[in-house]
Parts: structure tokens; C-alpha cells; sequence
């Protein structure tokens, strides 16, 4: 894959580019053949949930900078919420994304809301071919409200996820991804 700084699109390898990358890396196939398999997950993903219907886009509430973050939550006080802070450009984001999905489904009506937020670091048009592939709740919001989060909940980098009970307290904190269970036992905490 391959992306696009000037019109910000995501362009997946056609199999004359694949060809060509394994003759230039002919001497480093581990490479080239991981770096192959990435891009047939994500482009696989990306098709596997294009006609996704249970991804919303939300308007940001209108408040200040600071209130944000509790103006999204409290939108969903009363069901246990998992933030992931992610980007169109990271790849361990969609890994996990990918990972998750089997779960997502196994916690269908259990009063879960799985909230995506990014910021302008994800190009609009790469967000906006990837969010309808990714279930749940999902925020786009400015460079200066990304980094006024990154700053104030200490986040060093993405993914970085958290997860509130039904009284909007905060529960589990995690850098990176744990693994599916850690995230379903921090979830069913909350239930």
C-alpha cells in the first residue's frame, strides 16, 4: 500500500507493483513478503466492511477544547465505553481493528459503545474511506484538539485505548494494544 500525500488517498498494490517489490528486495523475501501480506490484510479489511451500516460519523458537540472529551463520553453514560485513539496511518491501529471485530460481535446489545477518535493527523479522504469499514462511534477532530488530548491524558502514542463503566469513570488505561482478552475482561468489568 501505498499512500498519497497529495490527494491523501490510500492506494493498495496491484500485482505488477507486488512483482516488482519482491525483484528490487529479491535478497530480503522475509521482508517483502510481510510487507505484501500487510497490504492484502488491510485492503481485504477495508473491502470485507465497505457496506458496514453500524459505523457512525459524529458532529462534534460545540463546546471548548477542554469540555470535548466529556461532551463526547457523556453521550454514552450508561453503557460501558471503549476509546480507541488511533489513525489511518497506523498500522497496529488496524491490526487491532481487525482483531477486535469477533468480539465486537459477541457484544452485540450488551450496552457497549466502541468510540473511535482520530484527529487531522488521518488525512480526511484516507478517514473517510476508513471509517465506514470500522463498527462503532467515531469523532474526526481538529490538530489542536488532538494534540490538547495527547497532551492532557498523556498519550504518548496510538493506539491508546480506555475504558469507562456505565457511571463514565475511567476503569483500564492501555498503550499499544493488549490483546483481545485483556479488552473483553476490562469491558465485562464495566457490564
Amino acid at each position: 500500500m501505498k499512500y498519497d500525500g497529495q490527494t491523501g488517498d490510500m492506494k493498495f498494490y496491484t500485482g505488477a507493483i507486488k512483482q516488482k517489490i519482491r525483484d528490487a528486495f529479491k535478497d530480503k523475501p522475509v521482508f517483502t513478503e510481510a510487507l505484501i501480506a500487510e497490504n492484502d490484510k488491510r485492503e481485504a479489511f477495508q473491502a470485507a466492511n465497505k457496506e458496514n451500516k453500524e459505523s457512525i460519523l459524529n458532529v462534534l458537540p460545540k463546546t471548548s477544547q477542554e469540555k470535548m472529551f466529556d461532551a463526547i463520553i457523556a453521550k454514552y453514560k450508561g453503557k460501558v465505553i471503549l476509546v480507541d485513539f488511533w489513525a489511518t496511518w497506523c498500522g497496529p491501529c488496524m491490526v487491532a481493528m481487525r482483531s477486535i471485530l469477533p468480539m465486537k460481535e459477541e457484544m452485540k446489545g450488551k450496552d457497549v459503545v466502541f468510540l473511535y477518535l482520530t484527529g487531522e493527523t488521518s488525512p480526511l479522504n484516507d478517514f473517510t474511506k476508513a471509517y465506514p469499514a470500522i463498527t462503532g462511534e467515531h469523532y474526526r477532530v481538529s490538530a489542536a484538539q488532538w494534540s490538547y488530548w495527547m497532551s492532557t491524558f498523556n498519550i504518548p502514542g496510538i493506539p491508546t485505548y480506555m475504558i469507562y463503566d456505565r457511571q463514565g469513570k475511567q476503569i483500564s488505561r492501555h498503550l499499544g494494544f493488549p490483546g483481545v482478552d485483556a479488552i473483553r475482561k476490562d469491558i465485562e468489568k464495566g457490564i
